[in-house]
């Protein structure tokens, strides 16, 4: 098969944007042409990858020529430098959200990266802050680092000052194990390991019943079908603290959407304390909790449980922060 379905990963930042301004106007956005399409030939993985390009780049042109900000939601560094010969004269206008594009900046700085900040192209680094040490200071202006939004601010209302201290803790964690999120083994046994904590339950929620097939777990580890949107939602919402298992790889520059929904449904986050993670997890004040150690987050669980049990008014802060996101670039 040449050709398959794949999903939108970048879906949430529609979302996002919405909450978003750039000199007080809503930004356009423009996003890959083939985001649903997928292939697992590499030759036609990357044409399909540069025609993307090529399309954004007209798209980003066009907006720009009516002098409209936009947003290239997604973009491949070396082919967005290859197309810079049609989107040079319009890039005062064109900002690139780049979350996703800075995954190996602990090691090195990308020089396609390099190149377009030579040439004055703009960034949108969501809850980036924390990551502007390993940009050379000179293109550190070109870098904006607004909050991520919150997606839905009515949301967690009906949960703040609510106690619910006394009940079991329920634990959630969704999503895959895919090869980015950690060593699937070691993850499964930390599972296990915090299902044993008298009290507590852990909810799996995955696209399949069978997730952990092959191993076995604990019997208060319990498996819900998330597949649609509407039980993705409706899982978050169960839960009192949700687990985020990440490797510094994937994930060191990148935001998570998933730890924008918790939140915004008044529920806790236990997540790697990787730069943009912490900014998620503690600007403007702290709803949830690091770890810089996987094994740490039994521990963590075991001295907070009951702490875990209470939502604290401090999400009505961080929703008020978060509600709308205003860019002003120089």
């Amino acid at each position: 098969m040449f050709f398959k379905r794949s999903n939108d990963v970048h879906s949430i930042l529609d979302k996002a944007y919405d909450r978003v301004s750039i000199n007080q106007v809503k930004p356009n956005l423009s996003k890959y042409y083939f985001r649903y399409t997928d292939s697992n030939f590499i030759i036609i993985r990357r044409l399909l990858v540069f025609v993307s390009n090529f399309i954004m780049a007209l798209d980003l042109i066009f907006y720009s020529m009516l002098k409209k900000n936009v947003v290239a939601r997604e973009f491949s560094n070396v082919a967005m430098l290859l197309l810079i010969p049609i989107t040079f004269l319009f890039r005062k206008r064109i900002f690139f959200n780049i979350n996703h594009n800075l995954k190996l900046i602990q090691k090195e700085f990308p020089l396609s990266i390099k190149a377009l900040c030579l040439l004055g192209y703009q960034f949108i680094f969501f809850d980036g802050s924390g990551v502007l040490e390993y940009i050379p200071k000179k293109y550190r202006n070109q870098f904006h680092t607004p909050l991520f939004p919150v997606l839905d601010p009515d949301g967690i209302c009906e949960n703040v000052n609510k106690s619910f201290q006394g009940k079991e803790l329920k634990v959630g964690i969704v999503g895959d194990f895919r090869s980015e999120k950690g060593e699937i083994v070691q993850i499964l046994s930390v599972i296990n390991k915090i299902a044993s904590i008298n009290g507590v339950f852990v909810n799996v929620g995955a696209r399949s019943q069978h997730v952990f097939r092959g191993f076995e777990m604990d019997k208060k580890v319990r498996v819900a079908n998330t597949t649609s949107e509407s039980s993705y939602y409706s899982f978050i919402q169960d839960v009192d603290v949700l687990i985020i298992f990440a490797t510094s790889v994937s994930y060191f520059s990148r935001h998570s959407g998933t730890i924008m929904d918790a939140v915004s449904h008044g529920v806790k986050v236990i997540a790697p304390n990787y730069p943009v993670f912490k900014s998620q997890i503690t600007h403007p004040c702290e709803v949830g909790y690091l770890y810089n150690d996987i094994n740490d987050i039994y521990n963590l669980i075991c001295n907070h449980k009951n702490e875990m049990l209470i939502n604290s008014v401090c999400f009505s802060k961080y929703t008020e922060m978060r509600k709308t996101i205003a860019i002003e670039p120089t």
